[in-house]
């Protein structure tokens, strides 16, 4: 499915959406860290391997 409706039925293409977020949440030297620390998700490494494999995901699709 390319296009998602949210709970208020407005239209989101997903993978364009989750890129754009994980661009705005990479920090400048390029990792990416989750302020909550559940799942490991405030360790750099495990964040930035979490992010990496949604863009292997994504982007194939995307082309």
């Amino acid at each position: 499915m390319d296009v998602i409706a949210d709970p208020a039925n407005v239209k989101h293409v997903w993978r364009a959406d989750l890129l754009s977020k994980l661009a705005q949440s990479q920090q400048e030297d390029g990792h990416w860290v989750n302020d909550a620390d559940r799942f490991e998700e405030g360790h750099p490494v495990v964040v930035t391997c979490y992010c990496m494999l949604a863009i292997e995901e994504v982007l194939p699709a995307m082309r």
